[in-house]
């Protein structure tokens, strides 16, 4: 089985993307993993277990029963939480004519989609990755600052910024660096209505 990294969900969205038809089928199944409640979770196990009955009862048995199995057991982990915790969206590809095991993690839930087709299903990463907006997180202080970019992939690396402060004592209190005989005219409040 794949795990995509969280930093590597747009890239592996490319590769999903050029599988045009697969020479089995393919199954493509999103869950929305932020569960507010035990009955959100319940919903979540409801609908898995109807969707993967109706694929292994519909006439020419859509998807391979051993992908149909991997779903239900990489699934069942996920509704416990013994894998991928926090994590709100999550999407799973099965194919067992390519190789196909694949978890994707986003930071955004996905509506719940059950999908066997000749291919991958993606139309739910691509709105996300769409339509999830990059941010950067900034933690600064006095003297540093800490910056973390986050897309639909999830937190990428933080980069830290450090700089001494001119002036500044770590006890307290500043240095005089202006000239002999300036003086600064004291700041007022800087806000004028």
């Amino acid at each position: 089985m794949m795990r995509a990294p969280a930093n590597g969900t747009s890239a592996r969205l490319s590769e999903l993307a050029k599988i045009e038809r697969a020479p089995g089928p393919v199954v493509s199944v999103y869950l929305d993993t932020r569960w507010a409640d035990e009955h959100h979770r319940d919903r979540a196990r409801i609908f898995l277990k109807n969707e993967l009955r109706r694929a292994r009862d519909a006439e020419g048995a859509m998807g391979a029963p051993a992908d149909l199995d991997w779903v239900e057991a990489e699934a069942g982990s996920l509704l416990e939480e013994r894998s991928i915790p926090d994590t709100p969206g999550v999407a799973l590809f099965a194919c067992a004519a390519l190789g196909l095991r694949e978890v994707l993690r986003a930071r955004v839930p996905f509506r719940e989609a059950f999908v066997v087709g000749d291919a991958p299903y993606l139309r739910p990463l691509i709105v996300v990755a769409e339509e999830t907006p990059a941010t950067v997180v900034a933690f600064v202080d006095g003297t540093s600052a800490r910056l973390i970019a986050v897309d639909a992939d999830g937190a990428g690396e933080e980069v830290l910024l450090e700089s001494d402060v001119p002036g500044h004592h770590r006890r307290g209190g500043g240095e005089r660096t202006e000239a002999p005989g300036h003086r600064e005219a004291p700041v007022g409040p800087t806000f004028d209505l």
